[in-house]
């Protein structure tokens, strides 16, 4: 087993290992999600900081961060638009992509979902692209035309062990 194998299957652990029993047989409120995400985020930068991945905590402690600023906007603000909080949402998603690393078999597929966050991004005044401007997906590739093309892209990049995305 590599580094890499062992820093996912950590991850993953510590992710089953902080979800409370409810989270998995009943249904929860979104502060609760917001709450379970934000805690596998802060462990897995926990277990990567002690396996001195510095970079990837760094990145999941800023992730975290960014999960919790984004719901503060959605859930408690009384004056935030919908599309404040659709595009605080969008960029909370993206910050958490950071973490996977390019050359990853799934970064393809990443690249096109930030993609699509920038688009979606697009349509709100002051919201013009994603804030989160140190991932290494935001601008990797250009924003698809059309819900064509994006399906189209995400599909014929959904081949191999990554066909179970394929969009239908």
């Amino acid at each position: 087993m590599n580094r890499r194998s062992f820093l996912k299957l950590s991850s993953t652990s510590a992710a089953i290992a902080v979800l409370p029993p409810s989270l998995l047989f009943t249904g929860c409120s979104v502060a609760q999600v917001v709450l379970d995400v934000e805690g596998v985020l802060k462990e897995a930068a926990a277990i990567t900081q002690n396996a001195g991945q510095t970079a990837w905590s760094a990145e999941l402690t800023q992730a975290a961060d960014a999960l919790q600023a984004a719901y503060s906007v959605w859930d408690q603000s009384t004056t935030s638009t919908t599309g404040q909080k659709i595009a605080a949402l969008l960029n909370a998603l993206v910050a958490t992509t950071a973490i996977i690393l390019p050359n990853d078999p799934w970064s393809a597929l990443i690249n096109e979902m930030v993609a699509l966050a920038d688009l979606a991004l697009s349509f709100w005044p002051g919201s013009t692209s994603v804030t989160y401007s140190r991932n290494p997906h935001v601008g990797a590739v250009l924003p698809p035309v059309s819900y064509k093309d994006a399906k189209r892209r995400w599909n014929t990049l959904a081949v191999g062990p990554l066909a179970g995305a394929k969009i239908k």
